[in-house]
């Protein structure tokens, strides 16, 4: 029946031009519409892809930026460091004695402790109360000696002390830490006496462990009262006590013979390996016997002397 139809149709075209026409009429909206879905499926198909390029490619950058940022940083502390160290090498204190170079390694473990290890010990010759400074002046001292690293006490750490003096008028005065790295306090200083904001503190070398006339600091704040023994001073380091990446190790021409204490501060676990499994301490630090509790340091350890 159906071939017969088409045959006819080809003999007698215009007798179905009307029902071809009907149907077209019928059947073109669904085929518009079918073709508009197709472009339209096409078209989303590409969106969806590029959205999804972009959020491999948004992803991708954001790791490339941490890193660039991780780089910045890496070398923002590299340059930190190296401007230290170029600091030590092109303005180096004019001491007796010599010096050697010590990277710090870690920090002890206690916040509310300033100390410090570096990475030389017993076999380079390190001895407890030897000083440890910068360019620009005293930072502290050895307290605890091993066989690859020792421990740091700075002068900020509220444990420290050291005989001190004005250097303009020559009085005497004990300069004590106060667990604020840009802050020292000048204790047991009259009222009464001449002391201006400026002025140099250098150390006496009257407690045993400080040559004299190392560079402490200078003098920020003066206040008198007239109610109090003692006037409240407040010195500010000449030293870098926060951040120091390099230190310097002085060894006088003479080494001083430290008295020895009834302890030695004991030595909290830091974060180096190799302070866990130190060595028997060396010099002094042996001869001072077993330590005590941490607190309970003596100030003649610290590098303080009676007045």
């Amino acid at each position: 029946m159906c071939l017969g139809l088409l045959i006819w149709d080809t003999q007698n075209p215009q007798t179905l031009q009307p029902v071809r026409s009907l149907l077209h009429q019928i059947t073109s909206p669904a085929s518009s519409l079918g073709a508009f879905f197709n472009q339209n499926t096409s078209q989303i198909g590409a969106n969806l892809k590029s959205r999804q390029e972009l959020y491999r490619e948004n992803l991708s950058l954001k790791a490339e930026l941490a890193a660039a940022n991780l780089y910045l940083q890496q070398n923002a502390q590299q340059a930190s460091e190296l401007a230290q160290l170029s600091g030590i090498y092109t303005r180096p204190l004019q001491l007796p004695g010599s010096v050697q170079l010590a990277g710090v390694v870690g920090i002890d473990n206690n916040p509310l402790r300033h100390i410090f290890v570096i990475n030389k010990g017993a076999r380079d010759e390190v001895y407890v109360g030897q000083t440890v400074l910068d360019n620009a002046g005293i930072m502290g001292q050895v307290i605890n000696v091993f066989d690859r690293t020792a421990r740091v006490m700075l002068l900020s750490d509220k444990q420290h002390a050291v005989s001190v003096k004005i250097q303009r008028t020559g009085q005497r005065a004990i300069l004590s830490g106060t667990g604020d790295a840009s802050s020292l306090e000048l204790q047991f200083l009259p009222n009464t006496a001449d002391i201006q904001v400026g002025d140099r503190i250098v150390t006496t070398g009257l407690d045993g462990r400080f040559m004299a006339g190392f560079m402490v600091g200078r003098v920020s704040h003066v206040e008198h009262e007239n109610q109090q023994e003692f006037s409240q001073v407040q010195v500010l380091p000449a030293a870098r006590l926060g951040d120091p990446a390099y230190v310097l190790l002085h060894e006088p021409p003479v080494r001083p013979v430290m008295t020895p204490v009834a302890s030695v501060e004991n030595s909290p676990q830091t974060d180096t390996a190799s302070q866990a499994q130190a060595a028997p301490q060396t010099g002094t630090e042996a001869g001072a016997g077993q330590s005590a509790a941490a607190d309970a340091t003596p100030s003649s350890e610290l590098g303080t002397a009676p007045q």
